[in-house]
């Protein structure tokens, strides 16, 4: 029917033309259609809106009693024997567009740096015994080294770092699935984007197990293992390349417990659906997995804990400020990324005339009026400079983090001086030359150089000869940060060189330096890979009470102010240069000596002051004086 159809469109189309031609013209008419109307389908496809992704306007929940799916779009049956995950991208993926929301911020760690993109935290690759601490980003930050460069597949990467990676991306793209770990791939599974990691609201849900499985190579349990509808055990990284999910056992070894899904029954229905208490506003305590700081001040014997920060204790979420459309693109908070105008630090507490409406004052933000400070701090400071962070002190604290340290799960190191060491609040100038507070770590590690390239020695290459090094030591424990003499660090570069000699010099990167040993002597040299990697701190935010210059000017502008003067010490591995250290003004770009004739001046502020108010007192007499005079010299004139 549709070919005559065709036939006829095609005959009162022509002029001149006679119809037993079509017999030649309709095929090629049929498949162009053909093309044109798949195409159409393929847009529409593309273009289809799902369930989950309207909002008719509803402030109510939205109850998520569903079936569960597993990666091959099969439904999960509680009374199957053999049971298998379920899968985000099929059951989510039923009324949410997963691809869609797979271009989100947290999902795109292997897309480019964007334009204006500020610094994020690194992953930091450490060893202690080897004095080995690296930041790396696969999005390429200035200063960062890509997995990779530390022999860190895709797979690698997740298995270590996983923990507190949300999926996606660089968890499900074919294009990380090399050809020499296609098979552990299949082994391991996809680790899809952890929808429930963020939004299942069930106090159940326990990310510590989710890393836990994440270590174990099981990618595609962990979500499920980590849910409170069932539990997994076994691992698949004690399975081998051959091993069958769906056989469900290792032929080679009946005692290996392969990863295995038990469903807690119980929570379906007669329907088979599984109830997930589901909530659009993620709690701070999901973020808090992934995002948690502890502050360890360089200045007290303990731990100095400080005040939550001021958002959220007055009530507010991350995600009031966070927020993030259906693609999932986080807003970050700075002025380049906050698309709205009032989701900054400027666009919530300073009211903008030329807005159409008022933004400013959101969440009952207070109005922040600055009164009687100089505006050259609003060119040279960014918000945070003055009101996140810790206190500024001489010299520098240490911080812990989620993603550094693996807080938040079982094997986390409970010591406060727990490598990799993080140092701050360190004033430096950021990307757009305005000063922040920013965390920093300096990069150590031992390399081979080829021109003026480095390529890392994996810690694995190093730990025999440091071992060796310290047989006889009885003092000496891996666990420690590696601390070794002038003299042992040239015998570990002689040693490792033996092992190259294709490499222009074996090299070690520590103390923000490169230093080679040359004659038996250790040679320091500046390299862009030796220098400190910062990252801005954007919380804990303190309220104005507790702002830098609320007591006065001497907060900062003093001839010995720790937020000029503070010391940052540079991570080394060498004994001998513990002491290494910076100061803030140079990494703001400031001279030192122009800190301090700046902070000098403000001594001799309130004398100035007080010379300046008789200065006026003195002018203002002389003119009354001279008025005075002119109005006595007027009068004469006029009566005479």
């Amino acid at each position: 029917m549709i070919l005559n159809s065709l036939s006829s469109f095609a005959c009162a189309a022509t002029s001149g033309f006679k119809c037993r031609n079509l017999s030649r013209v309709v095929p090629s008419i049929s498949t162009g259609a053909f093309i044109l109307f798949a195409c159409a389908i393929a847009v529409h496809s593309q273009e289809k809106t799902f369930l989950g992704d309207t909002d008719d306007g509803s402030r109510s929940t939205v109850v998520h009693s569903i079936k569960l799916y597993d990666e091959e779009g099969g439904l999960i049956r509680p009374d199957n024997s053999r049971h298998l995950p379920f899968s985000s991208r099929q059951t989510c993926g039923t009324c949410h567009n997963y691809a869609k929301i797979s271009t989100g911020w947290h999902f795109n760690a292997v897309d480019t740096v964007r334009a204006g993109e500020r610094n994020s935290e690194p992953w930091i690759f450490s060893d202690a015994e080897t004095g080995t601490q690296i930041p790396l980003s696969a999005k390429g930050f200035p200063g960062t080294l890509k997995p990779e460069m530390v022999g860190l597949s895709p797979l690698q990467f997740l298995q270590k770092f996983g923990r507190h990676f949300p999926g996606g991306g660089i968890g499900e793209a074919d294009t990380f699935k090399t050809a020499e770990n296609y098979l552990r791939w299949y082994v391991s599974g996809n680790m899809e984007i952890n929808c429930l990691g963020c939004h299942d609201a069930d106090p159940a849900f326990d990310m510590a197990e989710f890393a836990k499985h994440m270590s174990n190579q099981s990618f595609r349990w962990a979500a499920t293992g980590a849910s409170s509808i069932a539990k997994v055990t076994g691992s698949a990284a004690n399975m081998p390349d051959n091993y069958d999910i769906y056989r469900g056992t290792d032929p080679d070894n009946a005692d290996n417990i392969p990863p295995t899904v038990h469903y807690d029954i119980s929570r379906f229905n007669s329907n088979r659906d599984v109830f997930f208490d589901i909530t659009k506003n993620v709690p701070n305590e999901k973020c808090y997995f992934c995002h948690s700081t502890k502050s360890i001040s360089a200045e007290e014997e303990s731990t100095l804990q400080h005040s939550e920060d001021i958002h959220m204790a007055s009530g507010m979420q991350c995600v009031d400020c966070h927020r993030n459309n259906l693609n999932h693109d986080m807003i970050r908070g700075y002025e380049e990324r906050a698309t709205s105008a009032s989701l900054s630090c400027e666009g919530c507490h300073i009211s903008d005339p030329n807005n159409e409406r008022p933004a400013a004052g959101s969440f009952g933000a207070p109005i922040a009026l600055h009164s009687g400070m100089p505006s050259v701090h609003f060119k040279k400071l960014q918000c945070t400079a003055c009101h996140s962070g810790p206190w500024p002190s001489y010299e520098t604290g240490q911080f812990k983090t989620s993603r550094a340290h693996a807080l938040g799960t079982h094997r986390a190191a409970k010591e406060d001086d727990a490598p990799p060491v993080i140092a701050g609040p360190v004033f430096k100038r950021d990307r757009s030359g305005m000063t922040a507070p920013h965390k920093m770590i300096t990069p150590s590690y031992w390399a081979y150089q080829f021109g003026d390239s480095l390529q890392p020695i994996l810690p694995e290459k190093v730990k025999p000869f440091v071992r060796e090094l310290f047989r006889e030591d009885s003092t000496w424990t891996p666990r420690d940060w590696a601390s070794f003499t002038e003299a042992q660090t040239g015998i570990l570069l002689d040693s490792l060189a033996a092992q190259d000699s294709t490499a222009d010099a074996t090299v070690l990167v520590s103390g923000g330096k490169l230093i080679k040993n040359v004659d038996g002597m250790l040679v320091h040299a500046s390299h862009p890979a030796a220098a400190p990697y910062a990252w801005p701190i954007a919380h804990d935010v303190r309220p104005a009470a507790q702002a830098l210059g609320v007591r006065g000017c001497d907060d900062c502008h003093s001839i010995a102010a720790p937020f000029y003067f503070g010391e940052t010490r540079l991570t080394s591995v060498i004994s001998d240069e513990k002491g290494t250290t910076a100061i803030m003004a140079e990494y703001m770009e400031l001279s030192p000596t122009y800190a301090r004739v700046l902070g000098a001046f403000f001594i001799f502020r309130p004398v100035l002051k007080v010379l300046l108010f008789l200065a006026v007192i003195f002018t203002a007499a002389i003119l009354l004086v001279c008025v005075y005079r002119g109005i006595t010299h007027l009068l004469n004139v006029v009566q005479r």
